[in-house]
Protein backbone atom coordinates (compact mmCIF):
# COMPACT_ATOMS: atom_id res chain seq x y z
CA UNK A 1 0.00 0.00 0.00
CA UNK A 2 1.56 3.55 -0.76
CA UNK A 3 0.93 5.99 1.66
CA UNK A 4 -0.19 9.57 1.35
CA UNK A 5 2.41 12.02 1.76
CA UNK A 6 1.03 16.10 2.18
CA UNK A 7 2.80 17.86 -0.87
CA UNK A 8 5.33 20.87 -0.52
CA UNK A 9 6.41 22.63 -3.98
CA UNK A 10 9.86 25.05 -3.67
CA UNK A 11 12.10 26.93 -6.37
CA UNK A 12 15.57 26.88 -6.53
CA UNK A 13 17.02 29.41 -8.97
CA UNK A 14 19.05 28.79 -12.08
CA UNK A 15 19.12 25.00 -11.54
CA UNK A 16 16.68 24.63 -14.15
CA UNK A 17 16.54 22.82 -16.99
CA UNK A 18 17.83 24.53 -20.63
CA UNK A 19 18.44 24.30 -24.07
CA UNK A 20 21.73 22.32 -23.67
CA UNK A 21 21.55 20.26 -20.75
CA UNK A 22 19.01 18.36 -18.87
CA UNK A 23 18.46 18.67 -14.87
CA UNK A 24 18.58 15.11 -13.03
CA UNK A 25 17.55 14.02 -9.73
CA UNK A 26 18.90 10.88 -7.49
CA UNK A 27 16.80 8.15 -7.49
CA UNK A 28 16.61 8.26 -3.68
CA UNK A 29 15.37 12.22 -4.28
CA UNK A 30 18.00 13.75 -2.58
CA UNK A 31 20.29 15.59 -4.79
CA UNK A 32 20.37 17.39 -7.96
CA UNK A 33 22.48 17.69 -10.49
CA UNK A 34 22.43 20.36 -13.27
CA UNK A 35 25.31 22.90 -15.27
CA UNK A 36 24.04 26.44 -14.94
CA UNK A 37 23.05 28.10 -18.41
CA UNK A 38 26.24 29.16 -20.45
CA UNK A 39 26.77 29.91 -24.04
CA UNK A 40 30.36 29.35 -23.67
CA UNK A 41 30.27 26.14 -22.19
CA UNK A 42 33.02 26.96 -19.03
CA UNK A 43 30.19 26.60 -16.27
CA UNK A 44 31.28 23.54 -14.34
CA UNK A 45 28.47 20.83 -13.15
CA UNK A 46 26.89 21.79 -9.96
CA UNK A 47 25.26 19.29 -7.47
CA UNK A 48 23.51 19.95 -4.73
CA UNK A 49 21.50 18.12 -1.44
CA UNK A 50 18.21 18.99 -0.73
CA UNK A 51 19.26 18.82 3.07
CA UNK A 52 21.21 21.56 2.55
CA UNK A 53 21.46 25.33 1.17
CA UNK A 54 24.22 25.55 -1.06
CA UNK A 55 25.03 23.64 -4.17
CA UNK A 56 28.62 22.80 -4.88
CA UNK A 57 30.20 23.37 -8.23
CA UNK A 58 32.59 20.58 -9.58
CA UNK A 59 35.22 22.34 -11.14
CA UNK A 60 36.93 18.82 -12.79
CA UNK A 61 33.70 18.95 -15.26
CA UNK A 62 33.25 21.78 -17.01
CA UNK A 63 31.70 22.50 -20.76
CA UNK A 64 29.63 18.93 -19.88
CA UNK A 65 25.71 18.58 -20.13
CA UNK A 66 23.01 15.99 -19.80
CA UNK A 67 23.73 14.48 -15.87
CA UNK A 68 22.42 11.42 -14.74
CA UNK A 69 22.88 9.39 -11.11
CA UNK A 70 23.99 5.93 -10.41
CA UNK A 71 21.52 3.69 -8.82
CA UNK A 72 23.06 4.86 -4.90
CA UNK A 73 23.70 8.30 -5.86
CA UNK A 74 27.09 7.92 -4.85
CA UNK A 75 28.05 8.70 -8.78
CA UNK A 76 27.18 11.17 -11.44
CA UNK A 77 27.50 10.36 -14.89
CA UNK A 78 27.21 12.90 -17.96
CA UNK A 79 28.44 14.31 -21.61
CA UNK A 80 31.87 15.66 -21.90
CA UNK A 81 30.27 18.16 -24.81
CA UNK A 82 33.76 18.67 -26.79
CA UNK A 83 35.07 15.66 -27.42
CA UNK A 84 31.50 13.94 -27.26
CA UNK A 85 32.50 11.57 -24.50
CA UNK A 86 30.49 9.64 -21.59
CA UNK A 87 32.25 10.25 -18.24
CA UNK A 88 31.44 9.24 -14.47
CA UNK A 89 32.54 10.69 -11.36
CA UNK A 90 31.61 10.47 -7.68
CA UNK A 91 29.27 12.90 -5.90
CA UNK A 92 31.65 13.96 -3.49
CA UNK A 93 34.33 14.77 -6.13
CA UNK A 94 37.35 13.79 -7.55
CA UNK A 95 38.51 13.21 -11.29
CA UNK A 96 35.83 12.31 -14.30
CA UNK A 97 36.08 8.80 -15.51
CA UNK A 98 36.65 8.14 -18.88
CA UNK A 99 33.88 5.41 -19.70
CA UNK A 100 33.37 5.75 -23.43
CA UNK A 101 33.75 8.06 -26.71
CA UNK A 102 30.22 8.45 -28.29
CA UNK A 103 28.98 9.36 -32.33
CA UNK A 104 25.76 10.44 -31.52
CA UNK A 105 24.98 13.84 -30.90
CA UNK A 106 22.24 15.04 -28.16
CA UNK A 107 23.23 11.77 -26.19
CA UNK A 108 20.42 11.34 -22.66
CA UNK A 109 21.94 8.69 -20.61
CA UNK A 110 20.16 6.89 -17.44
CA UNK A 111 22.02 4.52 -15.27
CA UNK A 112 19.53 1.19 -14.40
CA UNK A 113 19.63 -0.64 -11.78
CA UNK A 114 21.44 -3.73 -13.45
CA UNK A 115 24.36 -2.23 -13.76
CA UNK A 116 24.30 -0.90 -17.28
CA UNK A 117 24.06 2.50 -18.06
CA UNK A 118 21.41 3.02 -21.35
CA UNK A 119 21.49 5.83 -23.62
CA UNK A 120 20.40 7.51 -27.19
CA UNK A 121 21.89 9.99 -29.15
CA UNK A 122 20.49 11.58 -32.83
CA UNK A 123 22.12 10.84 -36.11
CA UNK A 124 24.48 7.83 -37.00
CA UNK A 125 23.73 4.88 -39.42
CA UNK A 126 20.46 3.28 -38.56
CA UNK A 127 21.93 0.50 -36.81
CA UNK A 128 22.97 2.73 -34.11
CA UNK A 129 20.01 5.00 -33.55
CA UNK A 130 18.20 2.46 -30.89
CA UNK A 131 18.87 2.57 -27.55
CA UNK A 132 22.13 1.42 -26.63
CA UNK A 133 24.08 0.42 -23.67
CA UNK A 134 27.26 0.30 -21.77
CA UNK A 135 28.51 -1.55 -18.72
CA UNK A 136 29.04 1.48 -15.59
CA UNK A 137 32.68 0.56 -15.65
CA UNK A 138 33.22 1.12 -19.39
CA UNK A 139 33.65 -1.46 -22.08
CA UNK A 140 31.81 -2.26 -25.81
CA UNK A 141 29.00 -0.78 -26.51
CA UNK A 142 25.56 -2.88 -27.38
CA UNK A 143 22.52 -1.70 -28.95
CA UNK A 144 19.52 -3.40 -27.13
CA UNK A 145 16.55 -1.64 -29.06
CA UNK A 146 16.58 -2.49 -33.09
CA UNK A 147 14.49 -0.06 -35.41
CA UNK A 148 11.76 -1.61 -37.08
CA UNK A 149 9.77 -0.51 -39.99
CA UNK A 150 8.55 2.91 -39.47
CA UNK A 151 10.69 3.70 -36.81
CA UNK A 152 13.08 6.87 -37.35
CA UNK A 153 15.15 6.78 -33.68
CA UNK A 154 14.28 5.51 -30.10
CA UNK A 155 15.20 8.11 -27.93
CA UNK A 156 14.88 8.74 -23.93
CA UNK A 157 15.56 5.28 -22.12
CA UNK A 158 14.47 4.72 -18.72
CA UNK A 159 14.79 0.96 -16.96
CA UNK A 160 12.33 0.32 -14.78
CA UNK A 161 13.95 -0.55 -11.81
CA UNK A 162 13.66 -4.63 -10.76
CA UNK A 163 12.37 -5.70 -13.50
CA UNK A 164 13.39 -6.23 -17.06
CA UNK A 165 11.36 -3.66 -19.32
CA UNK A 166 13.08 -0.79 -21.07
CA UNK A 167 10.90 2.10 -22.16
CA UNK A 168 12.31 4.40 -25.04
CA UNK A 169 10.69 7.38 -26.98
CA UNK A 170 10.11 5.90 -30.86
CA UNK A 171 10.36 8.53 -33.10
CA UNK A 172 8.23 7.39 -36.19
CA UNK A 173 7.89 8.58 -39.86
CA UNK A 174 4.36 9.24 -38.80
CA UNK A 175 4.78 10.31 -35.58
CA UNK A 176 6.17 9.42 -31.88
CA UNK A 177 5.16 7.20 -28.96
CA UNK A 178 5.97 5.99 -25.86
CA UNK A 179 6.80 1.94 -26.01
CA UNK A 180 8.11 -0.35 -23.63
CA UNK A 181 10.61 -3.37 -24.87
CA UNK A 182 11.41 -7.10 -22.62
CA UNK A 183 14.90 -7.01 -22.34
CA UNK A 184 14.59 -10.73 -21.60
CA UNK A 185 12.14 -11.46 -24.64
CA UNK A 186 12.38 -8.47 -26.74
CA UNK A 187 8.58 -8.20 -26.75
CA UNK A 188 7.63 -4.44 -27.77
CA UNK A 189 4.66 -2.92 -26.33
CA UNK A 190 3.20 0.46 -27.23
CA UNK A 191 2.28 2.36 -24.32
CA UNK A 192 0.77 5.84 -25.94
CA UNK A 193 1.67 7.95 -28.63
CA UNK A 194 1.99 11.59 -28.85
CA UNK A 195 4.02 11.59 -25.94
CA UNK A 196 7.55 11.40 -25.29
CA UNK A 197 9.76 11.15 -21.99
CA UNK A 198 8.68 7.95 -20.26
CA UNK A 199 9.18 7.60 -16.74
CA UNK A 200 7.67 5.53 -14.20
CA UNK A 201 6.44 5.65 -10.80
CA UNK A 202 6.15 2.46 -8.61
CA UNK A 203 4.54 -0.19 -8.57
CA UNK A 204 1.94 0.24 -11.69
CA UNK A 205 2.14 4.43 -13.28
CA UNK A 206 3.85 5.30 -16.34
CA UNK A 207 4.63 9.39 -16.67
CA UNK A 208 4.97 10.88 -19.88
CA UNK A 209 5.33 14.07 -21.55
CA UNK A 210 2.92 15.41 -24.63
CA UNK A 211 5.76 17.87 -26.43
CA UNK A 212 2.77 19.58 -28.27
CA UNK A 213 0.67 20.63 -24.74
CA UNK A 214 3.87 20.85 -22.51
CA UNK A 215 1.73 18.79 -20.24
CA UNK A 216 2.94 15.62 -18.04
CA UNK A 217 0.33 12.99 -18.32
CA UNK A 218 0.36 9.45 -16.14
CA UNK A 219 -1.02 6.25 -17.07
CA UNK A 220 -1.77 2.79 -14.69
CA UNK A 221 -0.27 -0.19 -16.46
CA UNK A 222 0.03 -3.83 -16.04
CA UNK A 223 3.44 -3.81 -14.32
CA UNK A 224 3.76 -7.65 -15.95
CA UNK A 225 2.85 -6.95 -19.41
CA UNK A 226 3.71 -3.07 -19.89
CA UNK A 227 -0.26 -3.06 -21.33
CA UNK A 228 -2.18 0.26 -20.19
CA UNK A 229 -5.31 0.76 -18.34
CA UNK A 230 -7.14 3.38 -19.57
CA UNK A 231 -5.98 6.71 -20.81
CA UNK A 232 -3.13 8.94 -19.44
CA UNK A 233 -4.41 11.55 -17.41
CA UNK A 234 -2.87 15.32 -17.58
CA UNK A 235 -1.24 15.44 -13.99
CA UNK A 236 1.30 18.60 -14.62
CA UNK A 237 0.99 21.47 -16.74
CA UNK A 238 3.59 24.24 -18.27
CA UNK A 239 6.60 22.11 -18.49
CA UNK A 240 9.80 23.51 -20.78
CA UNK A 241 9.71 21.57 -24.18
CA UNK A 242 13.60 20.59 -24.94
CA UNK A 243 14.86 19.54 -28.18
CA UNK A 244 13.91 15.64 -29.64
CA UNK A 245 10.98 16.02 -28.10
CA UNK A 246 12.44 16.38 -24.29
CA UNK A 247 9.68 17.25 -21.77
CA UNK A 248 11.79 19.34 -18.62
CA UNK A 249 10.94 17.70 -15.87
CA UNK A 250 12.52 14.51 -14.09
CA UNK A 251 11.04 12.01 -11.48
CA UNK A 252 13.13 10.30 -8.42
CA UNK A 253 12.05 6.89 -7.58
CA UNK A 254 9.94 7.74 -4.59
CA UNK A 255 8.13 10.04 -6.58
CA UNK A 256 9.54 13.68 -6.07
CA UNK A 257 9.47 15.86 -9.43
CA UNK A 258 11.69 18.39 -10.25
CA UNK A 259 10.91 20.72 -13.77
CA UNK A 260 11.40 23.70 -15.33
CA UNK A 261 7.86 25.57 -16.02
CA UNK A 262 7.32 27.19 -19.41
CA UNK A 263 4.73 26.67 -22.48
CA UNK A 264 7.93 26.54 -25.11
CA UNK A 265 10.94 25.45 -25.98
CA UNK A 266 14.29 26.24 -25.86
CA UNK A 267 15.10 29.06 -23.01
CA UNK A 268 17.78 30.46 -24.42
CA UNK A 269 16.71 29.83 -28.11
CA UNK A 270 15.79 34.08 -28.76
CA UNK A 271 18.55 35.25 -26.39
CA UNK A 272 21.49 35.16 -29.01
CA UNK A 273 22.99 38.05 -31.38
CA UNK A 274 25.28 38.03 -34.12
CA UNK A 275 29.15 39.67 -33.33
CA UNK A 276 32.51 40.11 -34.91
CA UNK A 277 35.09 40.37 -32.31
CA UNK A 278 38.73 41.06 -32.39
CA UNK A 279 41.29 39.79 -30.40
CA UNK A 280 42.03 43.47 -28.77
CA UNK A 281 38.79 42.42 -27.43
CA UNK A 282 36.61 44.69 -29.72
CA UNK A 283 32.64 43.55 -30.09
CA UNK A 284 30.41 44.73 -32.17
CA UNK A 285 26.78 43.70 -33.13
CA UNK A 286 26.13 43.05 -36.47
CA UNK A 287 22.33 42.37 -36.83
CA UNK A 288 20.51 43.75 -33.70
CA UNK A 289 17.69 41.49 -33.94
CA UNK A 290 17.94 38.50 -31.13
CA UNK A 291 17.25 35.30 -31.85
CA UNK A 292 18.39 31.26 -31.86
CA UNK A 293 21.10 32.19 -34.37
CA UNK A 294 23.75 29.59 -34.88
CA UNK A 295 26.05 28.09 -37.99
CA UNK A 296 27.12 31.91 -39.33
CA UNK A 297 28.43 31.79 -42.56
CA UNK A 298 30.41 34.68 -44.73
CA UNK A 299 30.13 35.19 -47.98
CA UNK A 300 32.85 34.63 -50.22
CA UNK A 301 32.60 38.87 -50.95
CA UNK A 302 32.65 39.09 -46.96
CA UNK A 303 29.09 41.31 -47.23
CA UNK A 304 26.49 38.37 -46.31
CA UNK A 305 25.96 36.12 -43.62
CA UNK A 306 24.30 32.56 -43.84
CA UNK A 307 22.87 31.98 -40.55
CA UNK A 308 20.58 29.18 -38.97
CA UNK A 309 17.57 30.04 -37.25
CA UNK A 310 16.93 27.22 -34.95
CA UNK A 311 13.44 26.20 -33.74
CA UNK A 312 11.39 23.67 -33.68
CA UNK A 313 10.18 21.40 -35.42
CA UNK A 314 11.98 23.20 -38.20
CA UNK A 315 15.14 25.33 -38.07
CA UNK A 316 15.39 28.06 -40.71
CA UNK A 317 18.75 29.58 -43.18
CA UNK A 318 18.60 33.17 -43.27
CA UNK A 319 20.76 35.82 -45.57
CA UNK A 320 21.50 38.79 -43.61
CA UNK A 321 23.08 41.62 -45.58
CA UNK A 322 25.47 43.51 -43.46
CA UNK A 323 25.81 46.42 -45.03
CA UNK A 324 22.42 47.12 -45.12
CA UNK A 325 20.95 45.25 -41.66
CA UNK A 326 18.24 43.09 -43.69
CA UNK A 327 17.56 39.52 -43.55
CA UNK A 328 15.71 37.26 -46.27
CA UNK A 329 14.67 34.27 -45.73
CA UNK A 330 16.46 31.33 -47.59
CA UNK A 331 14.38 27.83 -46.57
CA UNK A 332 11.17 27.37 -46.36
CA UNK A 333 9.36 24.02 -44.85
CA UNK A 334 12.13 22.33 -44.31
CA UNK A 335 14.24 20.74 -41.19
CA UNK A 336 17.57 23.25 -42.70
CA UNK A 337 20.80 22.76 -41.08
CA UNK A 338 24.54 23.04 -41.81
CA UNK A 339 25.14 26.04 -44.71
CA UNK A 340 28.11 26.38 -47.27
CA UNK A 341 28.35 29.27 -49.51
CA UNK A 342 28.85 28.16 -52.93
CA UNK A 343 32.25 30.03 -54.20
CA UNK A 344 31.69 28.90 -57.77
CA UNK A 345 27.76 30.29 -57.94
CA UNK A 346 27.22 32.38 -54.67
CA UNK A 347 24.46 29.76 -53.72
CA UNK A 348 23.90 28.03 -50.32
CA UNK A 349 24.24 24.35 -50.00
CA UNK A 350 23.03 22.62 -46.58
CA UNK A 351 21.32 19.81 -45.80
CA UNK A 352 18.08 18.82 -44.60
CA UNK A 353 16.35 15.52 -43.27
CA UNK A 354 12.74 14.07 -44.14
CA UNK A 355 11.37 10.48 -42.47
CA UNK A 356 14.75 8.26 -43.19
CA UNK A 357 16.36 9.94 -45.85
CA UNK A 358 18.74 12.87 -45.49
CA UNK A 359 19.30 15.58 -48.45
CA UNK A 360 22.18 17.46 -49.41
CA UNK A 361 20.36 20.48 -51.45
CA UNK A 362 21.18 23.71 -52.90
CA UNK A 363 19.39 27.16 -53.44
CA UNK A 364 19.51 30.57 -54.30
CA UNK A 365 20.83 32.84 -51.62
CA UNK A 366 17.96 35.12 -51.76
CA UNK A 367 15.47 32.23 -51.19
CA UNK A 368 14.37 32.45 -54.67
CA UNK A 369 13.92 29.75 -57.59
CA UNK A 370 13.99 26.42 -57.10
CA UNK A 371 15.91 23.72 -54.73
CA UNK A 372 18.27 21.30 -56.14
CA UNK A 373 18.87 18.67 -54.44
CA UNK A 374 22.62 17.39 -55.43
CA UNK A 375 22.52 13.73 -52.99
CA UNK A 376 20.32 11.82 -51.23
CA UNK A 377 21.39 9.28 -48.79
CA UNK A 378 19.36 6.61 -47.02
CA UNK A 379 19.67 5.73 -42.99
CA UNK A 380 22.64 8.08 -42.42
CA UNK A 381 23.38 11.80 -42.06
CA UNK A 382 25.27 13.82 -44.07
CA UNK A 383 26.71 17.99 -44.04
CA UNK A 384 28.54 19.88 -45.88
CA UNK A 385 31.10 21.58 -44.56
CA UNK A 386 33.52 23.35 -47.00
CA UNK A 387 34.06 23.82 -50.65
CA UNK A 388 37.77 24.34 -52.34
CA UNK A 389 38.10 27.65 -54.00
CA UNK A 390 37.05 27.32 -56.95
CA UNK A 391 33.92 25.19 -56.26
CA UNK A 392 34.92 22.07 -57.39
CA UNK A 393 35.20 20.01 -54.05
CA UNK A 394 32.32 20.38 -51.87
CA UNK A 395 33.43 18.79 -48.14
CA UNK A 396 30.99 16.15 -46.54
CA UNK A 397 30.19 14.83 -42.92
CA UNK A 398 29.20 11.26 -43.21
CA UNK A 399 27.83 9.34 -40.12
CA UNK A 400 28.75 6.49 -41.30
CA UNK A 401 31.82 3.90 -40.34
CA UNK A 402 31.26 6.32 -36.60
CA UNK A 403 31.82 9.12 -38.57
CA UNK A 404 34.03 9.77 -42.27
CA UNK A 405 34.96 12.62 -44.11
CA UNK A 406 33.66 12.09 -47.99
CA UNK A 407 34.17 14.74 -51.01
CA UNK A 408 31.85 15.29 -53.88
CA UNK A 409 33.07 16.35 -57.25
CA UNK A 410 30.34 19.36 -58.66
CA UNK A 411 31.52 19.63 -62.18
CA UNK A 412 31.95 15.70 -62.28
CA UNK A 413 29.43 14.52 -60.56
CA UNK A 414 28.77 11.06 -59.59
CA UNK A 415 29.00 9.79 -56.07
CA UNK A 416 31.23 10.84 -53.31
CA UNK A 417 34.23 9.21 -52.07
CA UNK A 418 35.79 8.78 -48.50
CA UNK A 419 38.88 10.60 -48.18
CA UNK A 420 39.61 10.31 -44.23
CA UNK A 421 38.41 6.57 -43.10
CA UNK A 422 38.62 4.83 -39.68
CA UNK A 423 37.09 3.28 -37.19
CA UNK A 424 36.91 7.10 -34.92
CA UNK A 425 35.13 9.40 -35.66
CA UNK A 426 36.74 12.48 -38.12
CA UNK A 427 34.33 15.38 -39.45
CA UNK A 428 34.53 19.05 -39.76
CA UNK A 429 36.72 18.75 -42.98
CA UNK A 430 38.18 22.16 -44.33
CA UNK A 431 40.23 22.80 -47.65
CA UNK A 432 43.04 25.41 -47.42
CA UNK A 433 42.26 28.23 -50.04
CA UNK A 434 45.24 26.99 -52.43
CA UNK A 435 43.41 23.75 -52.72
CA UNK A 436 46.45 21.31 -51.48
CA UNK A 437 45.32 20.58 -47.54
CA UNK A 438 42.74 19.70 -46.10
CA UNK A 439 42.14 20.13 -42.24
CA UNK A 440 39.82 18.17 -39.77
CA UNK A 441 38.93 16.95 -36.61
CA UNK A 442 39.50 13.21 -35.42
CA UNK A 443 39.11 11.14 -31.88
CA UNK A 444 41.49 8.80 -32.64
CA UNK A 445 43.91 9.87 -29.74
CA UNK A 446 41.23 9.17 -27.30
CA UNK A 447 39.67 13.21 -27.57
CA UNK A 448 39.47 15.29 -30.68
CA UNK A 449 42.01 16.71 -32.31
CA UNK A 450 42.85 18.89 -35.12
CA UNK A 451 44.53 16.90 -38.44
CA UNK A 452 45.85 18.25 -41.72
CA UNK A 453 46.24 15.90 -44.87
CA UNK A 454 47.69 16.59 -48.17
CA UNK A 455 45.00 16.69 -50.82
CA UNK A 456 44.08 15.19 -52.37
CA UNK A 457 46.64 12.46 -51.87
CA UNK A 458 46.09 12.01 -48.30
CA UNK A 459 49.63 11.86 -46.85
CA UNK A 460 51.79 13.22 -45.22
CA UNK A 461 49.42 14.00 -41.79
CA UNK A 462 50.07 16.64 -39.09
CA UNK A 463 48.89 16.87 -35.61
CA UNK A 464 47.90 20.62 -35.36
CA UNK A 465 46.15 21.25 -32.02
CA UNK A 466 48.11 20.82 -28.58
CA UNK A 467 45.98 20.26 -26.11
CA UNK A 468 42.61 19.22 -27.47
CA UNK A 469 40.56 21.18 -30.69
CA UNK A 470 38.00 20.94 -33.02
CA UNK A 471 35.74 23.00 -35.96
CA UNK A 472 39.04 24.13 -37.97
CA UNK A 473 38.64 27.01 -40.60
CA UNK A 474 41.76 28.20 -42.74
CA UNK A 475 42.31 31.71 -43.52
CA UNK A 476 41.26 33.74 -46.75
CA UNK A 477 44.99 33.56 -47.58
CA UNK A 478 45.56 30.14 -46.28
CA UNK A 479 48.20 30.70 -43.96
CA UNK A 480 46.39 29.95 -40.47
CA UNK A 481 44.38 27.76 -39.25
CA UNK A 482 41.96 28.31 -36.41
CA UNK A 483 40.48 26.31 -34.42
CA UNK A 484 37.75 25.81 -31.64
CA UNK A 485 39.64 24.58 -28.13
CA UNK A 486 39.02 25.80 -24.55
CA UNK A 487 36.59 27.76 -24.81
CA UNK A 488 37.87 30.22 -27.62
CA UNK A 489 39.47 30.22 -31.06
CA UNK A 490 43.16 28.88 -31.35
CA UNK A 491 45.38 30.50 -34.32
CA UNK A 492 47.96 28.36 -36.07
CA UNK A 493 50.62 29.80 -38.42
CA UNK A 494 50.39 26.77 -41.13
CA UNK A 495 51.90 29.03 -44.84
CA UNK A 496 54.30 27.45 -46.31
CA UNK A 497 55.33 26.42 -50.42
CA UNK A 498 56.52 23.27 -50.87
CA UNK A 499 54.93 21.42 -47.85
CA UNK A 500 52.88 22.45 -44.71
CA UNK A 501 55.08 23.72 -41.35
CA UNK A 502 52.89 24.19 -38.55
CA UNK A 503 53.56 26.45 -35.87
CA UNK A 504 52.44 26.65 -32.32
CA UNK A 505 48.69 27.03 -31.75
CA UNK A 506 48.04 30.56 -29.75
CA UNK A 507 44.93 32.19 -28.13
CA UNK A 508 43.39 34.34 -30.84
CA UNK A 509 39.86 34.99 -28.55
CA UNK A 510 38.80 33.43 -25.76
CA UNK A 511 34.94 34.22 -23.82
CA UNK A 512 32.21 36.30 -25.42
CA UNK A 513 30.65 34.15 -27.23
CA UNK A 514 29.39 30.23 -28.00
CA UNK A 515 31.77 27.60 -28.70
CA UNK A 516 29.91 25.20 -27.65
CA UNK A 517 26.56 23.24 -29.08
CA UNK A 518 27.01 23.36 -33.00
CA UNK A 519 29.52 22.71 -35.24
CA UNK A 520 31.11 25.65 -37.20
CA UNK A 521 29.81 28.09 -35.38
CA UNK A 522 31.86 30.74 -36.32
CA UNK A 523 33.87 32.60 -39.11
CA UNK A 524 36.43 34.52 -40.20
CA UNK A 525 36.50 37.76 -41.68
CA UNK A 526 39.20 38.07 -45.26
CA UNK A 527 41.83 40.36 -43.34
CA UNK A 528 41.95 37.23 -40.83
CA UNK A 529 41.41 40.01 -37.73
CA UNK A 530 37.85 39.70 -37.13
CA UNK A 531 35.71 36.48 -35.86
CA UNK A 532 31.75 36.19 -36.27
CA UNK A 533 30.44 34.84 -33.98
CA UNK A 534 27.38 34.14 -31.48
CA UNK A 535 27.05 35.87 -28.20
CA UNK A 536 24.83 36.26 -25.22
CA UNK A 537 22.45 38.80 -25.49
CA UNK A 538 23.64 42.15 -23.51
CA UNK A 539 21.58 41.24 -20.60
CA UNK A 540 23.48 38.09 -20.00
CA UNK A 541 22.37 34.40 -20.38
CA UNK A 542 18.56 33.29 -19.53
CA UNK A 543 18.26 31.60 -16.38
CA UNK A 544 16.00 28.67 -15.72
CA UNK A 545 14.78 28.29 -12.41
CA UNK A 546 14.03 24.83 -10.53
CA UNK A 547 10.97 23.76 -9.54
CA UNK A 548 10.73 21.04 -6.96
CA UNK A 549 7.92 19.43 -6.16
CA UNK A 550 7.87 17.03 -3.29
CA UNK A 551 5.13 13.80 -2.99
CA UNK A 552 4.14 14.69 -6.42
CA UNK A 553 3.98 10.93 -6.44
CA UNK A 554 0.90 11.13 -4.09
CA UNK A 555 -0.61 13.56 -5.98
CA UNK A 556 -0.47 11.91 -8.78
CA UNK A 557 -2.39 8.68 -7.36
CA UNK A 558 -5.02 10.66 -6.48
CA UNK A 559 -5.32 11.72 -9.92
CA UNK A 560 -5.69 8.89 -11.62
CA UNK A 561 -8.32 7.86 -8.97
CA UNK A 562 -5.95 6.11 -6.49
CA UNK A 563 -6.89 6.22 -2.48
Amino acid sequence: PQSTEEVFRLTIPDAGFNAWSNTAISPDGTQIAWVPVSLSGERPLHIRKLSGFEARPMPEAVDVGNPFFSPDGAWVGFIGNAQNVLYKMPTVGGSPQRLAALTQSRIEAMWGDDGFIYFSGVGGSRDIRGINRITSDGGEIETVTKLVVGDEQHLQPYRVPGGDWLLFTAEKIDGYSVDAVSLATGERVTIATSVATPRFLAPDIVVLFRPETSEVAAVRIDPGTMTPIGEPVTVQTEVITGPMLRGSFELSNDGRLVYTQGSTGGLISSRRHIVSLSPGGETETVFPEQSSWAQPRLSPDGHNLAVRQVSTPDCTLWNIDLDRGTRSRITFDVDAHDPVWNPANGRIVYRYDAETQFFLAERNADGTGETTILMTVDEFEIAPRSFSADGRWLVLDAQENNGDIWVLDMQAGGDPRAFVSSPYLERQGAISPDGRWLAYTSNESGRDEVYVRAWPAGNPRHVISVDGGESPQFSRDGGTLFFVAGGGVMAVDVASEDRLDPGQPREFLKGGFETSGYTLNYDIDATGERLFAIAAADEGDVTADLRIVLGWGSEVRRLLGED
